[in-house]
């Protein structure tokens, strides 16, 4: 399921943690090389910390 900038999504706080339980917006969008497609994520909880980087199965809209 293809994501947009400025979509609201859920997303686990921890790699090793299966429950999605931070949210954030997505504000950017990139490919890499080989087409896998890489969400840049800004936390609700910490909008002035460090954003995110997610792969398209590690969120989920919230």
């Amino acid at each position: 399921m293809p994501f947009n900038k400025g979509d609201h999504v859920r997303f686990s706080p921890r790699p090793d943690e299966e429950k999605r339980t931070e949210e954030g917006t997505i504000v950017d969008v990139a490919q890499d090389r080989k087409g896998r497609t890489h969400y840049e994520v800004q936390r609700d909880s910490d909008p002035s910390g460090p954003d995110l980087f997610l792969g398209e199965d590690d969120i989920e809209k919230a």
